[in-house]
C-alpha cells in the first residue's frame, strides 16, 4: 500500500515537471510584447491543466504521509530524497527557465496593468515550492538526522513510565553522532547505560497471513537492563531479576492497582513497584495472577546468560504486558536510534495535554 501511495505522488510530481519543462517553458519562450495579458500569465503561471497537476500533487502528499506514520516508513530518507529532489529542480529552474522567465515578469510589469502585475511577484507553482523548501528539509535532515527525533508511544509496553499517546523527544546524539538513513556512526561520545530508556530499530517479523510492511524495521522503546559483558538471571515465578549476581532492587509502593485501562487486564489486579538500577529509580509493573511468561522466552528461568559485545538486553516497565528482550533476543548497538529524554505531550482521544511533561527517569 505504501508503494502505492509513494508511485503515485512521485507521477504527479514527474508529470509536473514534464509539464514545465515541455509546455510552460515553450510559453516563456515564445512571449513577446505582443502576447496578450492571458498568455503572459500563463507563461508565468501555467493553465488549467497545470493547476489541477499541481495541486493533484499536494493531494496525493496526505495519504503517503499518513501511511508513512502507520507502517514507520523510513523518514529520513523521505526527507533525503524530497531534499535532493527540490535542489535538483532549483538547478533545472536555474539554467532553463530564470532568464525566460524574467523577460516575461518584465513584460507584464512594463504594461502597468494593477490586474495582471500580481502574477509577476513570484514564480509558479513546482518550481517554486522546489526551491523554497529544499534548504528548510535540510535544516530539518540535520536536526533529526543528528540531535532529536520525535517518537510516539504506541502501547503500554513501559507502563507506568510512559502511557499511550505520550509524545517524546530521543536525544541521538548522547551515544554519539551517525548519518542519517544509513546510521552509521561518525562520532562516539558515551555508551548507552544500564538503566537507560532507548528508541531502537527492530526487525519487523512478519506471520502468515499478516500483510506486509513498507520496510522491514520497526521502532520500539525500552529500558537497558543489561549492557555488553554483563550477566543476568531472569525469575519468572518471583518476578525478580538479578545482574552480575546481584538482585536488582525491588520494593513494593501499591499493591491495590485493579485496574488500568492502559494495561487492559480488566481487573485483574497490579502491583505498582519501585526498581532500582545502575544507581537510579523507576517504577514498574507487575501483574499478580497473570502468567509467567517462561513458556515463550528466549531466556528460560533461572539460567545465567552473557551480553555479547555489542548486545543490550532490554525490558519493558510494564513487566507482564511487554514484549522484550526476553522473546526478541539481544538488540544491536547498531540499532540504536537514541535516548528517550523527554515527554513533551500527551494526546488522548485527540486532546492535547501538557500535564505529564518532565524528564524520562
Amino acid at each position: 500500500m505504501f508503494s502505492t501511495f509513494a508511485i503515485i505522488t512521485v507521477a504527479f510530481i514527474t508529470a509536473c515537471f514534464l509539464e514545465a519543462l515541455f509546455i510552460g517553458r515553450k510559453r516563456m519562450v515564445n512571449a513577446t510584447s505582443e502576447s496578450s495579458n492571458d498568455d503572459l500569465k500563463k507563461a508565468l503561471h501555467g493553465d488549467v491543466i497545470t493547476f489541477l497537476l499541481h495541486y493533484g500533487f499536494i493531494a496525493s502528499l496526505a495519504p503517503l504521509i499518513i501511511y508513512a506514520i502507520k507502517e514507520s516508513a523510513n523518514f529520513e530518507l523521505m526527507l533525503v530524497i524530497a531534499a535532493f529532489s527540490g535542489m535538483v529542480l532549483a538547478i533545472i529552474d536555474k539554467i532553463l527557465f530564470k532568464d525566460h522567465r524574467t523577460n516575461v515578469q518584465t513584460l507584464i510589469v512594463e504594461r502597468k496593468n494593477e490586474e495582471y502585475s500580481k502574477y509577476a511577484e513570484h514564480e509558479s507553482g513546482i518550481m517554486e515550492w522546489g526551491k523554497s523548501f529544499y534548504p528548510i528539509l535540510i535544516i530539518v535532515i540535520c536536526l533529526r538526522g543528528f540531535m532529536f527525533e520525535p517518537f510516539q508511544i504506541p502501547s503500554g509496553s513501559m507502563l507506568p513510565t510512559l502511557r499511550i499517546g505520550d509524545f517524546l523527544v530521543v536525544n541521538k546524539f548522547t551515544y554519539g553522532l551517525r548519518l542519517p538513513v544509513v546510521g552509521t556512526e561518525i562520532v562516539d561520545f558515551n555508551d548507552p547505560e544500564k538503566g537507560d530508556v532507548i528508541v531502537f530499530k527492530k526487525y519487523r517479523d512478519t506471520y502468515e497471513g499478516q500483510e506486509p510492511r513498507s520496510n522491514g524495521y520497526e521502532t520500539w522503546i525500552k529500558r537497558i537492563i543489561a549492557s555488553p559483558g554483563d550477566t543476568f538471571k531472569i525469575d519468572y515465578a518471583s518476578r525478580l531479576i538479578y545482574v552480575n549476581g546481584e538482585q536488582l532492587g525491588k520494593s513494593l509502593i501499591s499493591e491495590n492497582i485493579e485496574y488500568d485501562v492502559q494495561v487492559g487486564n480488566g481487573r485483574d489486579p497490579i502491583g505498582l513497584y519501585q526498581e532500582d538500577i545502575n544507581g537510579m529509580s523507576h517504577a514498574i509493573y507487575n501483574h499478580f495472577n497473570k502468567v509467567t511468561l517462561d513458556g515463550r522466552a528466549v531466556f528460560k528461568s533461572g539460567i545465567t546468560y552473557e551480553v555479547p559485545e555489542g548486545k543490550y538486553f532490554v525490558m519493558g516497565d510494564n513487566r507482564d504486558g511487554s514484549e522484550d528482550g526476553r522473546f526478541i533476543n539481544f538488540i544491536d548497538e547498531d540499532n540504536i536510534v537514541g535516548k528517550a529524554s523527554y515527554v513533551w505531550m500527551h494526546l488522548e482521544k485527540l486532546k492535547p495535554s501538557f500535564s505529564r511533561n518532565g524528564s524520562i527517569k
